[in-house]
C-alpha cells in the first residue's frame, strides 16, 4: 500500500511539474502540490476512491485544488457522477493538451532521474 501511495505522489509531482496551465491564470501550483502532500497517504473522503486504479482521479483532485475550474468536459459531481476526463489518464491528457492548452514543460524521464538523484542524497 505504501508503494502505491508513493507512486501516486510521484505521479502528481511529475504531472504538476511538467505542465503549464496557461488557460487558467489563477492556477496555483503550490496549492496543487500541498493537496497532493496532504492526501497522498489518506484519500479525501469528499471523493470516490478506486482501489488499485485511482491515479487520474487523484491528479484531477490536485488540479482542482490548484484552481483548475470544472466544466462540462472535466468535472466531479459525486461518487457516481464524474467525467471520463476526471478519472481516465488518456482522456485527461487529451483534455489538458487540446482543450486547456496545457504546455509541456519537461519530460517524465528527466524529472524522474532528477527526483531519484535528489532522493539518493537526502538523509533517511
Amino acid at each position: 500500500m505504501k508503494k502505491k501511495k508513493s507512486v501516486l505522489i510521484l505521479t502528481a509531482m511529475l504531472l504538476l511539474s511538467c505542465i503549464s496551465i496557461n488557460a487558467f491564470a489563477t492556477f496555483d501550483q503550490a496549492k496543487a502540490q500541498r493537496y497532493a502532500d496532504t492526501y497522498a497517504l489518506s484519500s479525501n473522503s469528499l471523493y470516490r476512491y478506486w482501489p488499485d486504479n485511482d491515479c487520474t482521479n487523484f491528479v484531477s483532485q490536485c488540479l482542482y485544488a490548484g484552481g483548475m475550474k470544472e466544466c462540462d468536459d472535466w468535472y466531479y459531481n459525486n461518487a457516481l457522477s464524474q467525467s471520463a476526463t476526471w478519472i481516465q489518464a488518456n482522456q485527461l491528457k487529451e483534455y489538458l493538451k487540446n482543450d486547456v492548452k496545457a504546455t509541456l514543460l519537461g519530460r517524465w524521464k528527466k524529472l524522474r532521474e532528477k527526483i531519484h538523484m535528489e532522493r539518493s542524497i537526502m538523509p533517511m
